[in-house]
C-alpha cells in the first residue's frame, strides 16, 4: 500500500495533496476473517493512511458491503472501456459478473 500511496504522491501536485480524497475499502476475503484479526488489520491500514497528507474521509478504512462491490466493479469495468459518458447517446455500458475470488 505504501508504494502505491508514493506512487500517487508522484502524479499529484503537492498544492493539493490536502484536497485529495484517499480511503480503502476492503472486499470480501476481510469478510471472512474473525472479527478480531480485520479489526487489528483495518486499524494498521488506518495508521499507515494517517502518515500521508491526503484528505482522509471519516471513515477512511472500511469493510464494504457485497453490493457496493459490484457496483464498484461495473464501474471500474465501464471506465476502463471508456463507456461511461458520451453526449451522442450512443455510449453503451457493459455488464460484468465477480465470481469472487475466493471461490475462483
Amino acid at each position: 500500500m505504501c508504494c502505491t500511496l508514493q506512487y500517487v504522491i508522484g502524479f499529484n501536485l503537492c498544492a493539493r495533496w490536502s484536497t485529495t480524497p484517499v480511503a480503502l475499502k476492503a472486499t470480501a476475503g476481510l469478510r471472512l476473517l474473525p472479527e478480531e484479526q480485520a479489526s487489528n488489520l483495518l486499524n494498521a491500514v488506518r495508521a499507515v493512511l494517517r502518515q500521508y497528507p491526503f484528505k482522509l474521509p471519516k471513515s477512511p478504512v472500511e469493510i464494504m458491503e457485497g453490493s457496493d462491490e459490484g457496483i464498484y466493479g461495473w464501474i471500474s469495468v465501464n471506465f476502463l472501456l471508456e463507456r461511461l459518458g458520451g453526449d451522442d447517446g450512443a455510449q453503451f455500458s457493459v455488464g460484468c459478473i465477480d465470481l469472487g475470488g475466493w471461490f475462483v
